[in-house]
């Protein structure tokens, strides 16, 4: 079973702050969301926590050592498996 790549996580890249919930950046800078959004769409999203994701996104992007990654609050998943899941 992979790791939750969702959750609530706060970046700055060049000064301007981001959100991530896993799924989709925002920003109040549209280029910025934009060009997040794009490399995410490059990047495999399984078995990685959401700043793992994340900081493969930034270096997808090409922002290595452009960013500061802020608050992170991953998704967790119960350590039990639902009965109904399949393994």
């Amino acid at each position: 079973m992979s790791v939750p790549n969702t959750g609530k996580l706060e970046a700055v890249v060049n000064g301007i702050p981001c959100q991530f919930d896993g799924t989709r950046w925002t920003s109040d800078d549209a280029h910025l969301a934009e060009t997040l959004n794009v490399a995410l769409e490059l990047c495999p999203t399984q078995h990685f926590d959401i700043r793992s994701l994340a900081e493969r996104v930034f270096k997808t992007a090409g922002l290595d050592g452009r960013y500061q990654i802020t608050t992170v609050n991953g998704d967790t998943w119960a350590d039990q498996m639902p009965e109904d899941a399949l393994d």
